[in-house]
């Protein structure tokens, strides 16, 4: 019978190693994104970041490189503009058994595998305009005179 030293302890813990390998992000993506691998087409013409896809081709430039055809700055993903950036911050905010984090939680939710310029400000712009959060936040507020309680008579 195999011990923990013949197996390694590491191979038993399979999820929290995945969980650091840029690929199983990237293969998790393309499994569960339809058309995520057009996201390759978009960096040629995106303008955040045209210059640095170019500076990328046959060596990483500053914090960029590119991994199987994708833009990376350090270990996080790098989205195009378009509206894929708004599928993320949705699954991040809304999506998911414990949706509608506050605004850092879900900032950095985002920030663990994806980056791009202003993702504060999309955050900020998705929570203003959630309507679920503006239904659930008070709009009157209990304020009036206070009514002094009764001097009790007895113990």
């Amino acid at each position: 019978m195999e011990t923990l030293k013949d197996i390694g302890a590491g191979t038993l813990n399979s999820v929290a190693d995945a969980l650091s390998r840029r690929h199983v992000l990237l293969a998790t993506l393309q499994n569960n994104v339809v058309g995520f691998d057009l996201v390759k087409e978009l960096y040629q013409d995106d303008p955040d970041f045209q210059g640095v896809w170019e500076a990328t081709i046959n060596q990483p430039f500053h914090q960029f490189y590119r991994h199987d055809g994708f833009l990376f700055r350090g270990k996080t993903l790098y989205i195009p503009q378009g509206s894929l950036r708004e599928a993320i911050i949705w699954e991040a905010y809304d999506g998911g058994l414990a949706g509608y984090f506050r605004r850092d939680k879900t900032i950095n939710l985002v920030k663990e595998n994806f980056y791009w310029p202003q993702l504060e400000q999309d955050v900020n712009r998705h929570m203003q305009r959630c309507r679920i959060c503006h239904l659930a936040k008070s709009k009157g507020q209990n304020t009036g005179l206070y009514m002094p309680l009764p001097i009790p008579k007895a113990p």
